[in-house]
């Protein structure tokens, strides 16, 4: 009877386990991952000596040999976005998911953002689609940054703010995520759990700062991307200037209180229904205190874009939107005033020995490595059932080309260092000399 009980609780216990795990929502996450893996493409920007080959003037004898290595994020077929600023004779190549390479061009570049759209014949990157909005605060998101053949690496966190805004700084406001980054960051996706693209990374903290933070370009600036590029007629590149909005009044500020003075005839604030002696409380759900908090947010918008306003009017608040006008064109500054960020991108640059070396930003030397040039096809990715003895031994060897050089590097930086103690300790040797002539002077002096 006890061994029945026993049978019959056993049982019991598993159909309820069983409907438990059917009852749970599958993770989203991998499909996500997946999603973002297909999408991301490393891209590659030649300048100086490295564009010899394509342009047909003669490159300047200072010109210097680099390449920009960073991430872009298919969003169109054949067309990638990226976060890496490039001219129109740049020679820009594209290694896709699989491990293909390809052309791309400039198209089109958003000073507002930073972002530029490439295009490229190769279609094997699959687009991603455009979130319709963007993630609430606290909202999990996922991003994955490209590195030649190698697979993306993502990295999943959530969103720590919106709208957030630099001081010093031009950039559109901001999603401040809590996101991993590596050397090739700028230019990676940020997706939703739907695998929605929601923003494009240009910048992170850095390293000393220990915080973390990465920050990314809402998919507005995208969209206005695409705009552009359906609108551009012939093959060149469209620029995205960057222009000083108008809302059309002028404020005045009676002691705590901010008031409408007055309104332009025919601008956006009268087309809204703003009136003289209408007081504002809040921009954009801000509570102000003063004229210059009221038109704080216009710095980071352009004309296009809406502006909510609070106001009070007979005693009655109310919520007013006004779609900001036109305005002159203004110098721009694109994300390197990004103040105390980094724009996490790899500069390769060739040493007098003939070494790439890779740098980021101002740092010192990373990594030593020799990249491919730029007509090297690099092998593709290993197919599914595994790859053949030649892959893996072009691999193997590229592998083994790569450690010599980063071995013949280091042992020439060792050597440079030892020369300099060297040196050190022979001036320090030297001053102790004198040192000593110095006090036994002294000392004679003193005898007489």
């Amino acid at each position: 009877m006890r061994c029945t009980l026993s049978i019959t609780l056993l049982l019991l216990v598993s159909g309820l386990a069983a409907r438990a795990d059917e009852a749970a929502p599958a993770d989203p996450w991998p499909a996500a991952a997946s999603k973002l893996q297909g999408a991301t493409v490393t891209v590659r920007i030649w300048t100086g000596a490295q564009l010899a080959a394509a342009n047909p003037l003669p490159a300047k004898p200072e010109a210097p040999e680099a390449v920009t290595v960073c991430s872009g994020v298919c969003v169109r077929q054949g067309s990638i976005v990226t976060a890496a600023m490039a001219g129109s004779d740049s020679r820009i190549r594209l290694t896709l998911p699989g491990g293909k390479q390809a052309d791309a061009k400039l198209q089109v570049i958003d000073e507002v953002s930073g972002l530029a759209l490439l295009r490229t014949d190769s279609t094997d990157a699959t687009p991603l689609p455009l979130a319709e909005a963007l993630p609430a605060v606290g909202a999990g998101v996922m991003t994955a940054a490209a590195w030649g053949i190698e697979l993306p690496l993502v990295s999943q966190g959530i969103v720590a703010g919106i709208d957030r805004q630099r001081p010093g700084a031009t950039n559109p406001p901001l999603l401040q995520c809590d996101l991993r980054t590596t050397e090739t960051s700028s230019g990676a996706g940020v997706v939703d759990r739907a695998g929605g693209l929601v923003g494009v990374i240009i910048a992170a903290d850095s390293p000393e700062s220990r915080r973390g933070w990465a920050y990314a370009v809402p998919v507005s600036h995208v969209q206005r991307l695409l705009r552009a590029a359906d609108e551009q007629q012939g093959a060149g590149v469209t620029i995205i200037k960057r222009r000083r909005p108008l809302v059309g009044m002028v404020l005045d500020q009676n002691d705590e209180a901010i008031v409408v003075q007055r309104v332009v005839a025919g601008g956006p604030a009268e087309k809204a229904g703003l009136k003289p002696g209408d007081q504002v409380l809040a921009t954009d759900g801000v509570a102000i205190r003063s004229v210059y908090q009221a038109v704080l947010p216009t710095l980071y918008k352009q004309p296009g874009d809406t502006l909510t306003f609070r106001i009070q009017r007979e005693g009655t608040p109310r919520d007013v939107q006004v779609v900001l006008g036109g305005g002159v064109e203004v110098t721009s500054a694109p994300f390197e005033l990004l103040a105390g960020l980094m724009q996490p991108k790899v500069e390769v640059s060739r040493d007098a020995a003939g070494n790439y070396i890779a740098k980021r930003g101002e740092r010192n030397v990373r990594e030593v490595f020799a990249p491919p040039l730029p007509d090297e096809e690099l092998p593709a990715a290993p197919a599914a059932g595994g790859a053949t003895a030649a892959e893996k031994l072009a691999l193997l060897e590229k592998a083994l080309d790569r450690y010599r050089i980063v071995i013949e590097v280091q042992q020439k930086q060792l050597a440079d260092e030892q020369n300099r103690r060297q040196v050190q300790e022979e001036l320090i040797q030297s001053l102790r000399t004198e040192m000593e002539a110095l006090r036994r002077q002294i000392e004679a002096a003193k005898g007489k």
